[in-house]
């Protein structure tokens, strides 16, 4: 029986020690204890930490990277190897059954509006995304202000992401662990 996976979005710049790295290996820790699988793009930053988290309990780690850009990082179980970045995105939300969106940047944002592009348009079925904080708060209410309104796509049917935002690390651990367990 496969185990179900989280994949983690976040930023590739937070060192350890730092609070949004500390966050990261707390909720790949916290995924790892519920048996849920942690998959991210393999590198370092809160993908680093997420993983670090995830192997401090025996968890299984899927690093999706990009052939130039070179090796997962130490911790990751399975590594998936991409020619490219679209094909690297395409694999993270392929695995993933639900998302976690940390803090980060252009990268992060191209892969939040993957994810809700293919659930609007009927590509995917609606899987979770749990934020930490309240960074895309903004970006999500301007981007999804025609959709919030119960837009229909596919057949008539209405395909609403289902997105939160928490606080706390701990709240998306539980978030998931009800979602999954």
């Amino acid at each position: 029986m496969r185990h179900p996976t989280v994949t983690i979005f976040g930023s590739n710049w937070p060192e350890p020690r730092s609070e949004p790295y500390e966050d990261a290996r707390e909720i790949g820790k916290g995924l790892a204890q519920a048996g849920i699988t942690v998959c991210t793009g393999g590198y370092r930053g809160t993908m680093l930490a997420a993983s670090e988290g995830a192997r401090s309990q025996s968890g299984e780690v899927i690093g999706v990277t990009v052939s130039p850009w070179g090796p997962p990082n130490e911790f990751v179980t399975q590594s998936i190897v991409c020619d490219a970045l679209l094909p690297r995105l395409e694999r993270l939300v392929e695995l993933g059954d639900a998302y976690i969106v940390l803090p980060g940047g252009t990268g992060t944002l191209l892969e939040i509006a993957l994810v809700l592009e293919l659930q609007f348009k009927g590509s995917m079925e609606p899987r979770p995304l749990w934020f930490l904080g309240t960074q895309w708060q903004p970006v999500l209410s301007s981007a999804l202000a025609g959709q919030r309104h119960g837009a229909k796509w596919v057949a008539g049917q209405t395909r609403l992401p289902v997105f939160k935002f928490f606080a706390k690390p701990v709240e998306i651990i539980e978030a998931a662990v009800k979602h999954f367990c």
